[in-house]
């Protein structure tokens, strides 16, 4: 299969260009277009209540499992 040169470089708009664009090459990648955080966590949301549901299930089934509390 043949993708269409014009496809892959609309696929591309937005990221440095690299190595990774002539060969499979995820850590040129990664390295070329990777950009650190330096914000807080302001910008995470609280908890759901559908989150904590979810993981007292699991912390039940890791109790179930070992036998132990995992708290």
């Amino acid at each position: 299969m043949t993708i269409p040169t014009t496809d892959m470089l609309d696929a591309w708009t937005g990221f440095s260009a690299g190595e990774w664009q002539k060969s499979v090459n995820t850590r040129d990648f990664i390295q070329t277009n990777y950009t650190p955080y330096e914000g807080d966590e302001s910008f995470l949301a609280d908890v759901s209540d559908s989150t904590t549901a979810l993981w007292n299930q699991v912390l039940e089934g890791i109790k179930e499992e070992s036998g132990s509390d995992p708290n």
